[in-house]
């Protein structure tokens, strides 16, 4: 016996003429926007007072509104848990009318304890499986999780809609399980797209483990419809900037920080401009591990993909998610660098086996201690990014004595050739003290002749770019170029990694540009 138990909604984006069945018409207080689209909130302690899902998630506190006011979601217009409602019915007295005799089964009121109370049922929509009744919303209940500003949903038994079998156009089969099977659908009545889910269910008196299995997902369905399902908002990471390596990644940092302080997952557009690597993807992607998993939606609703460009250059104040509100600049920023700088194994077996044919022992792990040098010179002088030209010897009379005591092993990078000569020099008056790590790599790279090389040369230094940068990030001790955006690379890594503070070239100005 074939029997359709339930549709289960879920509401996903029309184009063209079906655009106007997603609109309410009202104004979102915070960003103006008018009508709103998809989903709206209104607040039930503000008079006519309405915000759209962004600037709901955003916590908004226009006007007089609160984060903490109790609130109705709404995904459709004028429809509240299957029930057309007006503008005017949606108050708290008007409510409290329609849901006099509503019991919560199974609910605890989380203020007064109480079980199975009758009325009124608010869902915080930060705290996890929390409901207040009426009372205890409007007075405020607080607990050790559960503060004034978290937002209070109205909740209801009500939320998955009884749709008429009659009512229902099947489609296509979509998929298959041990439940049945789920069908596209189109809602008829509401010209709406729909998944229906039909199952078999055997001729017995006695409920089976399927029937019993299948009541305690649509209770799951009851129980987080609302305003506190989380709805995937996508940030494209875009227009890479046309700079320096280490630069470049900063400006993506800076956009991944955009994306998340928004509460979007970022995925870089492909194919992109990022142009240090081979791949045709043209992103971050060639060399570094994805960022996400997620894709873009082919038909994304409003506001629910924006561009990010990562060529701003600096950035022009510190972003914080709410998460990570209480920590330094400093160290969030490090966090980013890291993980978007997660090397693909492909990366990290070329780095590997690099370091195994330079090194003796070929594991960089058995040459601790060691200090890593980065000297940066050429463009950054003629450019007046440096006050000057520094020796070889000027960055080691950057460490202290205690270090040149102890370490012997030094690795050095630099785009100037001559810089190893010097080491020469230094040596024979240490009387061969130092023992120099290094690999072979092409020397003389900066930003100008990078541009002029061809792609599969470009993808040939961005790995040496990355062998460089494993090494001296695992240093004991590094010394670097303060003008150098590729140092400013090392120490977040080395930040995240939890190595010591770095020793840095007496520079007259620091130009901070990312």
């Amino acid at each position: 016996m074939q029997q359709i138990l339930t549709q289960l909604v879920q509401g996903t984006k029309r184009g063209g003429e079906d655009d106007g069945q997603e609109l309410h018409n009202v104004t979102c207080e915070e960003c103006g926007d008018n009508p709103i689209r998809d989903d709206r909130y209104k607040c039930l302690q503000c008079d006519n007072f309405n915000l759209c899902a962004g600037c709901f998630e955003r916590r908004a506190e226009p006007k007089k509104h609160k984060s903490g006011h109790l609130l109705v979601h709404f995904r459709l217009p004028n429809e509240l848990f299957g029930r057309t409602v007006s503008n005017d019915d949606v108050t708290i007295e008007k409510l409290k009318e329609f849901y006099v005799k509503e019991v919560n089964k199974s609910v605890i009121c989380d203020g007064c304890k109480v079980s199975d109370f009758v009325g009124l049922r608010f869902k915080c929509d930060s705290c996890p499986d929390y409901d207040l009744c009426l009372k205890c919303a409007t007075t405020g209940v607080t607990t050790n999780d559960h503060k004034l500003t978290h937002p209070l949903i109205l909740n209801s038994r009500r939320v998955i809609v009884q749709i008429s079998i009659n009512d229902i156009e099947l489609g296509e089969k979509l998929g298959s399980g041990n439940f049945g099977a789920v069908h596209k659908a189109r809602w008829i009545s509401k010209n709406r797209p729909v998944a229906c889910k039909i199952i078999v269910v055997p001729d017995s008196k006695e409920p089976n483990s399927l029937e019993k299995s299948f009541a305690k997902e649509v209770s799951a369905y009851i129980e987080l419809s609302g305003g506190y399902i989380l709805k995937t908002k996508f940030a494209i990471i875009q227009n890479f900037a046309w700079s320096g390596f280490g630069s470049t990644i900063h400006q993506i940092a800076w956009a991944f920080g955009m994306a998340l302080a928004e509460n979007r997952i970022a995925v870089y557009e492909t194919p992109g401009y990022w142009f240090y690597g081979d791949c045709n993807a043209g992103t971050p992607d060639c060399v570094f591990l994805p960022i996400t998993n997620c894709s873009i939606p082919s038909r994304p609703h409003s506001n629910q993909t924006i561009n990010i460009s990562a060529h701003m250059g600096e950035w022009p104040k510190p972003i914080h998610p709410p998460i990570f509100e209480n920590r330094t600049f400093n160290w969030y920023h490090a966090q980013l660098l890291f993980y978007l700088m997660r090397y693909k194994s492909e990366t990290l077996t070329h780095v590997q086996n690099t370091i195994a044919q330079y090194f003796q022992p070929p594991l960089i792990d058995l040459h601790h201690p060691y200090i890593a040098v980065y000297v940066r010179r050429s463009d950054k002088v003629k450019y007046k990014e440096m006050c000057q030209a520094y020796t070889l010897k000027q960055y080691f009379d950057l460490f202290d004595f205690d270090a040149q005591a102890n370490i012997t092993r030094v690795y050095i990078n630099s785009e100037d050739e001559q810089v190893f000569n010097e080491f020469i020099q230094i040596n024979k008056q240490k009387q061969g003290y130092y023992k120099l790590l290094c690999v072979k790599a092409t020397r003389n790279v900066i930003f100008a002749s990078f541009n002029r090389m061809t792609k599969q040369q470009r993808g040939k230094i961005v790995l040496e770019f990355l062998t460089d940068l494993f090494i001296e990030a695992n240093a004991d001790l590094h010394v670097g170029t303060l003008t150098s955006n590729w140092c400013r690379l090392i120490d977040g890594m080395r930040l995240a990694l939890g190595k010591i503070i770095p020793y840095y070239t007496p520079e007259n100005r620091y130009l901070m540009n990312t």
